[in-house]
């Protein structure tokens, strides 16, 4: 069996999207040198499956089978299929034309049984049976957190494709039934897998010689007793601005002796965030380091100095970093929604992202009760269990072949 997989987003910064299609390549086609990569012994659940690349970028070549679109479609085409207000935005516009069109050029002489999108989008017409990963329908349920040419292109783009794909994978099962419940999609056509947690020895990548040289400005001269991580793209879903907040308003005791790193790339309407960093008083605001994004061996370095990861999100797909952070033995403040009850469980303090009190009281209680930290690092261990590489490859595996009928 044949899967054609859209692969562009491998030129990206890896952050969640590009990191799952990492990992569904992994899944079936083995390390080989890929960035990331923890070793998983056999893998029984990928006979018969061969992933076929198009778009990835040329170092892929020696992992599987990668080609390029035959064409490039001319701006003519783009402007048939987008709604007008998007024309002109030309990265937007090619990389909508790659993924509703370009993708699937010639795919019946690849002899392909199905074909994938990793990011919600999935090629208008297809002779085969097309699949969309799905990772949560935020722009749906929190439209205020993403501005008007955004919202329009997942309206107008993203829902119709999820709607058309003959499959759904989605990466957890919160995000499973918003998808069934909000675009009244069958369950049947509905297939869960959870991403796996890339798992590091707690304290691993604490050896000074380690740092990444992307830290050493950061992270020169800090020498607080607790450190607070906050990783994600600075956009309003993270909910930063009450972070920002509920770290002001610990006590002065506190705040002298932390500090709060958030680390992740620019995403988007970043002004409410600029401005609440802003507006910190001088002696909070030289507590907050902003790093902008970091690779995943800096962002390992930084877990292993953290003391918790703060991630008060408004509303999450599945809630990977602060699994992450407990695979390093990091405890997590962590927004309470659907889909972080389901994959972090008992394992992290939950707080209510939209009283920044709560998310205060959250941070305050991991900060100063050790055996509180001691105790969630110890149920996480058991959460992080279930979501390994091979778990992950093996529901990938059976949506593959139920959705192609193979």
């Amino acid at each position: 069996m044949k899967v054609l997989l859209n692969a562009r987003y491998l030129a990206s910064q890896a952050t969640g999207i590009e990191t799952t299609l990492l990992n569904v390549i992994r899944a079936f086609h083995g390390d080989q040198g890929l960035p990331m990569a923890d070793s998983t012994g056999s893998r029984e659940w990928a006979d018969g499956i061969e992933l076929i690349l198009r778009g990835a970028p040329k170092s892929f070549a020696g992992i599987c089978q990668c080609i390029e679109p035959d064409r490039i479609f001319p701006s003519r085409f783009f402007r048939s299929i987008l709604p007008p207000c998007l024309i002109g935005t030309g990265e937007m516009i090619s990389k909508a034309a790659f993924d509703l069109r370009g993708v699937a050029q010639g795919v019946s002489a690849l002899g392909a049984d199905a074909i994938a999108g990793p990011s919600f989008t999935v090629p208008l017409k297809s002779d085969i049976p097309r699949i969309c990963f799905v990772y949560d329908l935020s722009f749906l349920t929190h439209p205020y957190c993403y501005d008007y040419r955004t919202r329009l292109f997942q309206n107008e783009v993203i829902i119709p494709s999820i709607v058309r794909s003959e499959g759904i994978i989605a990466i957890s099962r919160a995000t499973a039934d918003e998808v069934s419940d909000i675009l009244n999609i069958p369950e049947h056509r509905i297939h869960v897998a959870c991403p796996p947690v890339a798992v590091s020895a707690p304290g691993a990548e604490m050896n000074s010689g380690n740092m990444p040289a992307e830290l050493n400005e950061v992270l020169r001269g800090v020498n607080a007793g607790k450190i607070i991580v906050s990783v994600g793209t600075i956009q309003p879903r993270k909910n930063l601005v009450r972070l920002l907040r509920a770290f002001s308003s610990l006590s002065e005791s506190l705040l002298a002796e932390t500090i709060l790193i958030i680390a992740g790339r620019r995403g988007w309407m970043c002004d409410d965030f600029d401005t609440a960093l802003g507006k910190l008083p001088a002696r909070v605001q030289s507590k907050v380091i902003v790093t902008g994004y970091l690779d995943a061996h800096a962002l390992r370095y930084l877990l292993s100095r953290a003391t918790v990861m703060a991630y008060p999100s408004l509303t999450e797909g599945f809630g990977l970093p602060p699994l992450e952070a407990l695979a390093a033995g990091v405890p997590s403040v962590v927004g309470k929604c659907a889909a972080t009850l389901e994959s972090c469980g008992d394992a992290v303090q939950y707080v209510d992202s939209l009283d920044v009190d709560s998310i205060a009281c959250g941070l305050c209680s991991l900060l100063t009760d050790s055996e509180l930290r001691a105790d969630l690092i110890r149920k996480g261990e058991r959460v992080i269990r279930k979501y390994t590489l091979p778990n992950f490859g093996r529901s990938l595996a059976r949506a593959f072949h139920s959705i192609a009928g193979k």
